[in-house]
């Protein structure tokens, strides 16, 4: 799988681009490469092979340009190869794309380009983005790529510099994980958690068919229709290293030995042992989504806080009952002149000797699940169905 990394600000952005590709190590990849804008130029280096091989061809002091991009490539279209390596840019080298996805009208695309006189350099489908964002006559990179995306057909998460715009870098997500990173005077553009982490602790998701315009100042999304949309920002938990390897070998490896924490963590703070139950929010369900209920209203004559209390100490007293293992189950049914509610529970339930004391008033042994509740309901019944 292919990775990104993107970053604008005050800091240089060669050693930031370097640590957040050694992180999307563990995708797996075949070649790498980074673009960088310094000194109203941009710069590109990119090799097939490991990171290694991409360190040694950078210079030996490191580049002023604080904004920039890179990428691991898994080759889809065309063989590992340092042409073929991301970032790619157009003719001129004024403008860089790294690219995640497929496009999949990439052929015909290339075709009407190689028509207008743009040579290409690689086999791949993204060189075709960089030609055509090139090509494209608008007022800011923004919107340039805007209507690129439009002429598009397949998936993508990408991000793209502009000689023409130094400090901006436009992001883009359909079908693929782009993920931004907030700092102070800095952003930061990934497409996987782990490149963000030791920079940022305040995240955002782009979502299908949204485009991000990042400057050292902030970030404004929009739609590619060009509707802008606010979105939330997502504070990390955790240390750093959470979100890498963790000194394992492999990523998996660490992903096996972390499962009993994982599950630890998912469960914290919605397991209610009181009441041998678990609140799962997210699910967005209501109390009687989770009984078995009729689904219209069911209207009688009742004494509101007193058949409250009733179903309260019989819930309450079954859950003791079932203990730490054990179903507590609500059923309500409506005949032709009654309403029968039966509260069922899994537990050992109350010896034959005690059946003619249970009702009496004062009678108790929650450890069987009876108590208070029967009584109340002897004088509900009794008194009509209301008290």
């Amino acid at each position: 799988m292919c990775g990104i990394i993107g970053y604008t600000g005050t800091a240089k952005a060669q050693p930031i681009l370097l640590e957040g590709l050694r992180t999307l190590e563990y995708r797996g990849y075949d070649s790498a490469g980074i673009s960088l804008l310094s000194r109203g130029r941009l710069k590109t280096w990119k090799t097939a092979g490991k990171l290694a091989a991409l360190a040694a061809v950078l210079p030996d002091s490191t580049p002023a340009g604080s904004t920039g991009i890179g990428h691991t490539r898994w080759a889809t279209h065309g063989k590992p190869s340092d042409d073929n390596a991301h970032p790619h840019t157009d003719s001129e080298e004024r403008i860089a794309v790294v690219h995640n996805g497929i496009i999949e009208n990439a052929s015909q695309l290339r075709e009407q380009l190689k028509a207008q006189g743009c040579i290409f350099l690689s086999d791949t489908d993204t060189e075709v983005l960089a030609h055509l964002i090139a090509a494209t006559e608008a007022d800011s990179l923004l919107e340039k790529v805007r209507q690129v995306l439009a002429r598009v057909k397949g998936t993508y998460g990408l991000a793209v510099i502009d000689v023409a715009e130094p400090g901006a870098i436009v992001a883009a997500r359909n079908g693929s994980p782009v993920i931004i990173g907030l700092g102070e005077g800095e952003m930061f553009v990934a497409s996987d958690m782990a490149a963000l982490a030791r920079h940022t602790r305040q995240v955002s998701h782009l979502d299908d068919g949204e485009i991000a315009l990042l400057t050292p100042s902030g970030i404004e999304v929009s739609t590619l229709d060009a509707h802008p949309r606010q979105k939330p920002t997502i504070t990390l938990e955790g240390a750093p290293e959470e979100y890498d390897r963790g000194g394992h070998s492999h990523y998996m490896y660490r992903e096996i030995l972390d499962q009993p924490d994982t599950v630890s963590r998912t469960l914290g703070g919605r397991l209610d042992e009181r009441f041998n139950t678990a609140h799962l929010g997210g699910l967005n369900l209501e109390a009687r989504d989770l009984l078995d209920l009729p689904e219209e209203p069911i209207r009688t004559m009742l004494n509101n806080t007193l058949f409250e209390w009733v179903i309260e100490n019989l819930c309450k007293n079954a859950t003791d009952a079932v203990g730490e293992n054990g179903r507590v189950i609500l059923h309500a049914v409506e005949t032709d002149k009654h309403v029968i509610i039966d509260v069922e529970d899994t537990g050992k339930g109350i010896a034959k000797s005690k059946f003619k004391t249970i009702f009496k008033p004062g009678f108790t042994t929650k450890r069987r699940g009876w108590g208070l509740g029967l009584s109340l309901s002897k004088r509900i019944d009794e008194a009509g169905g209301y008290s």
